[in-house]
């Protein structure tokens, strides 16, 4: 079974893992970012449900787990960073049109309430760092949705 796993964002990290026996780990086939800095909300949202589309293109993807709603807590973390509501409103709204097109192409979409906390991401970056010793480069948001792919258990 493959399983998309999606960080989704102005820079949106996608993960394809391939699940063929439950009781090992699985195999992790694919993973990057689609950076949609600049741009008009339309063209952002175009670059990232193009590349979205591309990569469900080169597997049978059986399943995407994808937070519907992402809730940062503050805390003094490694990152330092804030995010303020402008930017939490966008992110929702990219969230919202991937989980639309994902549902267009017939995907059975998984939707899961997400907690953050900078602390708690900058550790499961390094848990994914050490699950997949072989990840290569990577950013943050490929590592996030890596875990956010490893959180399926078959529902």
């Amino acid at each position: 079974m493959i399983i998309l796993g999606i960080d989704p964002g102005v820079h949106t990290g996608y993960a394809l893992l391939d699940q063929q026996d439950r009781t090992r780990r699985p195999e992790l086939v694919l993973h990057g970012t689609v950076n949609a800095e600049t741009g008009t909300l339309a063209e952002r949202l175009v670059k990232i449900l193009t590349e979205l589309v591309s990569v469900i293109g080169q597997a049978d993807v059986a399943v995407v787990e994808v937070p519907s709603r992402i809730t940062y807590r503050r805390s003094e973390g490694t990152y330092g960073k804030t995010l303020n509501a402008e930017s939490m409103g966008l992110n929702n709204r990219i969230t919202g049109a991937i989980i639309g097109q994902l549902a267009l192409a017939g995907v059975k979409v998984i939707e899961r309430e997400s907690t953050w906390s900078w602390q708690n991401k900058a550790s499961k970056g390094a848990t994914v760092k050490a699950f997949y010793k072989d990840l290569g480069p990577s950013s943050e948001h490929s590592r996030d949705a890596i875990l956010i792919a490893l959180t399926y258990n078959g529902r």
